[in-house]
């Protein structure tokens, strides 16, 4: 009796973590459409400041301008180069806001990483692109004896 129990208590339990899981994963759909229209601008394959800005907030789209958007692909292209692969790393929930992380990897950089945050609407209301440098080996400080 005490294996049944057992047993159907653990199946309980997956199937509630799957009901909650599903949940989140509606969500983080939604909003990786957004990221993803937005990555594509580092391979020039057509994306436009139109297709990109339908994923924004409306206070970001007044930050974010045309001038800004040809400005950060231009910046992306000379700093990182371009885009070989993207691979989803996370998805964060939190009270007032999602974020949503990518690593990238580049021509110029081996990693980028790459992060939406989204408003509770699903729009982005701000993003990063940062480069990951490996930190150097730290050398051993004491004297041989």
């Amino acid at each position: 009796m005490k294996k049944f129990t057992t047993l159907a208590f653990a199946a309980m339990m997956a199937m509630s973590t799957a009901c909650f899981a599903a949940g989140d994963g509606s969500v983080l759909n939604k909003l990786q459409k957004p990221a993803e229209t937005m990555i594509d601008i580092f391979n020039n394959n057509g994306v436009t400041y139109d297709t990109v800005v339908k994923g924004f907030a409306a206070e970001a789209k007044k930050n974010f301008t045309e001038e800004v958007f040809n400005n950060v692909k231009k910046a992306a292209a000379d700093k990182f180069g371009k885009l070989k692969e993207s691979k989803f790393v996370a998805f964060q929930r939190m009270d007032q806001a999602d974020i949503v992380a990518y690593l990238g990897a580049f021509t110029k950089e081996k990693v980028v990483n790459l992060v939406f945050f989204f408003d509770k609407e699903g729009k982005i209301v701000n993003f990063q692109f940062s480069p990951m440098q490996a930190q150097p080996a730290e050398k051993d400080t004491k004297a041989k004896k």
